[in-house]
């Protein structure tokens, strides 16, 4: 593994560097944020608060109150799972979440990259500098998204003053994004696996 890394640090030369790829990174969840933020108001607006308030008034009928800190825990949680609002937000999530996923799909399909990374003046290729297919954006995409459940154990080791599980979670999620920091290369663990590269453009 060690060797199969070495060798990427040969031809970096028109690889974006870690301070590009971060801030077009940053733009980016800038823009998806906002995104979903939208979504959430509109779907509120159009039919998630008239289903808040149904389940208010069905919440009333059937424990006598509408203020929420009275009910006991488990059972305001299991009346909510069988609540038809559940199903509901469940759905809403899945939207939210699909409106990111497509504008990190689609984008570098269509423009070889995001918008943060047309700003930083980088792009998407695989490694015989060609357009990523819809497969290889998918595929990427998913793989991307596995230092996240990492993010969860910080949090964990955090609350737990952890810090051993903290330290080690830390160096792992940073191997996994910036391998230059172990190994001189610019490449991701994402990309090594999807056989893609993120490169200045011309």
């Amino acid at each position: 593994m060690y060797k199969f890394l070495k060798k990427q640090k040969l031809n970096n030369e028109n690889y974006a560097n870690p301070s590009k790829r971060f801030i077009a990174y940053a733009i980016d969840n800038c823009i998806v944020t906002l995104f979903r933020y939208l979504i959430i108001i509109i779907c509120y607006n159009i039919w998630f608060k008239k289903s808040i308030m149904v389940f208010l008034e069905n919440y009333q009928s059937t424990l006598g109150t509408k203020d929420i800190t009275l009910a006991n825990n488990s059972n305001l949680l299991a009346y909510f799972i069988n609540a038809p609002i559940f199903s509901e937000f469940l759905f809403l999530i899945f939207i939210t979440f699909f409106i990111g996923s497509l504008y990190w799909i689609i984008f570098p399909i269509k423009y070889k990259g995001t918008i943060g990374k047309k700003i930083c003046k980088i792009k998407i290729v695989t490694d015989k500098n060609k357009n990523i297919t819809l497969a290889t954006a998918i595929y990427r995409y998913f793989i991307a998204l596995i230092p996240w459940g990492f993010h969860f154990i910080v949090i964990f080791a955090l609350s737990a003053k952890n810090i051993p599980l903290l330290i080690a979670t830390i160096l792992i999620i940073s191997f996994w994004y910036e391998i230059n920091l172990f190994v001189k290369s610019y490449r991701s663990i994402h990309d090594l696996i999807c056989n893609t590269k993120v490169i200045k453009t011309n």
